[in-house]
This record gives structure tokens, C-alpha cells and sequence, in this order.
């Protein structure tokens, strides 16, 4: 007996399945959780954020390799077990740079969402530095980066306490 789901027959595709089929004639793969962004210079940017996000914190780490240090994957393990959130509970993206018109792009995506940043961003001068920044609908938290928390002690804890006051609001 022919395989039914090898047929090209439509009347019997039709039967087997309800939901519409198309057919995809080159190999393409699609991120999780994609925002995609055309700015003013016309190039794209993708974000991809990893987690469930179901406390609706988004930790956004401003890195030109897009990864973590051993150092910073240790901070940023015990921030979430110093504020008592799961991995799971939090969403983490890892991005280059963005300017200020991307960053209203990403508040509209994530909207009614805190967005914790850490590392420079041309976004955010430097009296808006660990203070709570609201763009259209979403708080963002502007901090230093992962590894310059991780070599100043009086900059951790000035971080840490104006992050523990941004997550509990």
C-alpha cells in the first residue's frame, strides 16, 4: 500500500490535514522569538529572546560577540538567584548596539515589560544610568556592563540596589 502522505493527489492532502500546507522549495531556518527591525539605515536587526519570560523581565546584553564571559555568566546566574528569579522566568537577548530609534522599535515588541540593559548604549546618556527610563509602555534600567560590575565592588552595589528597587516596582 502507497504512502498517503506521499501523494500528490489534493483531494486526499485535503482529508489528512485541515490547517493550510504550502510548499517550501529552499531550506530556511526562523529564530524563536524573532523582532525584526528595519531602521532609517535600512539594515535589520534580529533579536532572539531566550526564556519564558513569565514575570516579564527582559535582561538585554549589549556584547559585539553576542555571548557571555565566564565572569559575566556567573554575575548574571547570581542576579537572578540574589532576586530570586528562575531562568525560566526571565528572558535574556543578546545583542550589538542599538540606537535610540530601535530601542522605541523593541519598547512597542515588548511592551509593559521591564527591560534590564547592561552595557553601553548610545541610548541612554549618562544621567539616565540606573535609573528607570520609561519608552513608549516599557521601563528599560540602563546599567554598566556584566564584566565592569564584575571588577568594581562600590559600582555592584550601587547596581544592585538600584536593580533590586527597578524589579520590585
Amino acid at each position: 500500500m502507497d504512502n498517503p502522505l506521499l501523494s500528490s493527489d489534493t483531494s486526499t492532502l485535503k482529508q489528512l490535514f485541515q490547517e493550510p500546507i504550502y510548499l517550501i522549495k529552499e531550506e530556511f531556518s526562523v529564530p524563536v522569538n524573532p523582532l525584526q527591525t528595519n531602521v532609517e539605515s535600512k539594515s535589520e536587526i534580529l533579536f532572539q529572546l531566550k526564556g519564558e519570560n513569565t514575570k516579564n523581565i527582559v535582561f538585554m546584553v549589549f556584547s559585539a560577540n553576542k555571548s557571555l564571559s565566564n565572569l559575566e555568566q556567573d554575575l548574571y546566574a547570581k542576579t537572578l538567584t540574589g532576586l530570586k528569579l528562575a531562568e525560566n522566568e526571565v528572558a535574556i537577548c543578546m545583542t550589538e548596539e542599538i540606537n535610540a530609534n530601535q530601542f522605541e522599535l523593541i519598547s512597542k515588541e515588548l511592551k509593559g515589560q521591564k527591560v534590564v540593559c547592561f552595557g553601553n548604549s548610545t541610548s541612554f546618556s549618562g544621567d539616565k544610568l540606573l535609573k528607570p527610563t520609561l519608552v513608549e509602555n516599557t521601563t528599560f534600567l540602563a546599567c554598566p556592563s556584566l564584566s565592569e560590575l564584575s571588577g568594581d565592588q562600590a559600582l555592584k552595589v550601587t547596581w544592585w540596589t538600584a536593580l533590586k528597587g527597578f524589579i520590585s516596582a
